[in-house]
């Protein structure tokens, strides 16, 4: 975690316009994306009734945020199809939305897996 948090403060540092400041979760996100890539089964659902298990296509992240209303779960999807910036601006995107009391249903819905 200490090489993590280095790397983080650098990319900090380079302050741009286009890129937000990057907290721990875009990182977390990203080695999420990895795992799933090699154990594709950590995102899937598995049906009782029908004795299988359904991979999901896409890797939708819930994330934990507090709101004056209580804890909501924003869903940021096809986290696989992110970098890290692009994390790391929806992740502010979807919590600015929760707190504000503003996030949409299909903001809110449709996580395939979740970090809390």
């Amino acid at each position: 975690v200490s090489a993590l948090e280095e790397l983080r403060a650098t990319l900090n540092k380079e302050k741009r316009a286009d890129r937000p400041k990057l907290t721990l979760l875009p990182f977390l996100m990203r080695a999420m994306v990895k795992a799933i890539a090699e154990q594709p089964n950590l995102n899937s659902l598995f049906d009782d009734e029908a004795g299988i298990i359904h991979q999901h296509e896409g890797i939708h992240i819930g994330i934990a945020a507090q709101t004056p209303n209580g804890l909501v779960v924003p869903v940021v999807k096809h986290a696989e199809a992110r970098d890290l910036w692009d994390s790391a601006a929806e992740v502010n995107r979807l919590a600015d939305a929760a707190k504000a009391g503003t996030a949409s249903r299909e903001e809110l819905s449709g996580s395939t897996i979740t970090i809390t």
